[in-house]
């Protein structure tokens, strides 16, 4: 759609481009990838400040 809109309105600020009526029928898929990372695999505040504190 970025695309679209910068080429249809190329001389108009991005955020301020319209949709161009050739895309305006077509919906955006929704995305079907789940992510391998779980919320546990993620860093806790306690992690960050232990690696803050071996960096210093």
């Amino acid at each position: 759609m970025r695309f679209f809109k910068w080429l249809y309105y190329p001389d108009i600020e991005p955020d301020r481009r319209p949709k161009p009526s050739v895309i305006e029928n077509i919906h955006q898929l929704k995305r079907k990838e789940k992510s391998i990372y779980k919320p546990t695999d993620l860093w806790t505040s306690e992690d960050d400040s232990l690696f803050f504190e071996i960096l210093s």
